[in-house]
């Protein structure tokens, strides 16, 4: 199970469509995505609450 990819075969915008219909791709471009996030919720009163999130979203393209 992939999840969060985003891969692209035949991918039109690197010039990736095959010359020929029928014809086999020139270029997929495979991303592999690397995700992380980190939550922090204080609550000092009934009717405050303060919360920090950091994260990162990472997509490596692989030319193939």
């Amino acid at each position: 199970m992939h999840v969060g990819r985003d891969d692209s075969n035949c991918d039109i915008v690197n010039s990736g469509q095959p010359i020929f219909p029928g014809g086999p791709c020139l270029v997929n471009t495979l991303r592999g995505p690397r995700n992380f996030a980190i939550n922090w919720r204080f609550t000092p009163s009934a009717h405050v609450t303060n919360e920090l999130v950091v994260g990162e979203n990472r997509y490596d393209p692989i030319f193939g």
